[in-house]
């Protein structure tokens, strides 16, 4: 079974080197989210690159495939190096839970109560142990992601319901800990 790789990618083309990937028939994962964004006093869901310079391929890796994927206009270069080290196990379930299925991650409800923020609903859900902080005031919150052994900050977009009186930022237990 073909096992998962990283590429750097420049910044602004991983799209297109999706796409080359695509052609080439190489399955390939790129993690989208929406965020929330203000422009001109207004805020407006935007879909962004979750990992920008990161791209995920699944290959043999052979001598071959190693040359057609490093040579693709956008690859600065295959992660690992010539020992072409795949994705661990534990890494590559991570990524295809960032990808989810191909579909931007959507914003996650959450509510503030008593110093504190929940999510109640969106794909955090249920999987609060993964935030370090929350951003209210942004509406965003901060997960880690490991990545060939080294460690990620990605923000991922909420929709906050404030209560008056409350900090605009609140540390989630994993950062106090």
């Amino acid at each position: 079974m073909d096992k998962w790789y990283a590429l750097q990618v420049t910044t602004g083309a991983e799209g297109d080197v999706k796409t080359r990937l695509d052609r080439l028939t190489y399955p390939a994962m790129l993690p989208m989210k929406i965020m929330r964004e203000r422009r001109d006093g207004r805020w407006r869901d935007e879909t962004k690159v979750m990992l920008p310079g990161y791209l995920f391929v699944q290959a043999a890796m052979t001598a071959s495939d190693w040359h057609r994927i490093r040579r693709l206009p956008g690859v600065l270069r295959i992660l690992g190096g010539d020992r072409r080290s795949p994705l661990s196990d534990d890494e590559t379930a991570r990524i295809q839970w960032l990808d989810n299925g191909g579909t931007p991650w959507a914003l996650s409800e959450c509510v503030q109560e008593d110093g504190s923020c929940r999510i109640v609903g969106g794909p955090l859900f249920g999987r609060e142990s993964e935030i370090l902080s929350f951003n209210l005031r942004q509406n965003r919150v901060r997960i880690r992601a490991c990545i060939l052994g080294e460690e990620k900050t990605i923000e991922l977009g909420v929709t906050a319901q404030e209560t008056p009186g409350t900090a605009e930022t609140i540390s989630s237990a994993a950062e106090e800990g």
